[in-house]
């Protein structure tokens, strides 16, 4: 049995003026990524695999090291592809992800449908579970993509799943049942 605790990362330092996708992290997303190691603890995670987007790198690696354990950057647990978006207000940026996700198939927002984003999040994601099929892993990575999946394989619904995810957060999906844990 897999269980794969999809970690959203923590608090960045937002920079209108560098796309999101470079973004670092905080001293508070530093702080708070410690503080979620903690919470994670008891799941007894194997590794961490990261997105290779700063933000999220950087709470993976924080994770791992407080949980002492492996820690990898790989590539397509990115968050949408979106560089050519540039930076939005909260309400306007609200509205975009809400039209990202009502319309799967149609490119609304970036330069990557949702349905494009999903199939290559959850083939990573497929992959590393195969890789590691008694393990627990940690994926740090991001909101959009993590309600991506969790909509399409738990039944859920992918706005209200983003909308709920704080900084940093996390949601564990058995990979088995595929149903949501916590």
């Amino acid at each position: 049995m897999t269980r794969l605790i999809l970690v959203k990362h923590a608090m960045p330092i937002i920079d209108a003026n560098v796309p999101a996708k470079d973004w670092q992290l905080s001293e508070a997303g530093r702080i708070q990524s410690l503080h979620l190691a903690e919470r994670l603890r008891r799941y007894r995670p194997h590794r961490v695999f990261t997105s290779r987007e700063p933000k999220a790198a950087e709470t993976g690696d924080l994770l791992a090291v407080a949980l002492k354990i492996p820690v990898e950057a790989i590539d397509d647990l990115h968050e949408q592809t979106r560089a050519n978006e540039g930076y939005h207000s909260a309400e306007v940026f609200r509205g975009k992800i809400r039209a990202f996700f009502e319309q799967p198939n149609a490119l609304v927002f970036g330069t990557e449908t949702a349905d494009a984003a999903y199939t290559r999040f959850a083939a990573a994601l497929d992959h590393l579970s195969a890789q590691h099929p008694n393990e627990t892993l940690i994926i740090a990575t991001h909101g959009t993509v993590i309600a991506l999946f969790l909509a399409r394989r738990a039944g859920l619904a992918p706005f209200e799943v983003w909308e709920s995810l704080t900084l940093p957060d996390y949601r564990v999906f058995d990979n088995t049942t595929q149903q949501l844990v916590e």
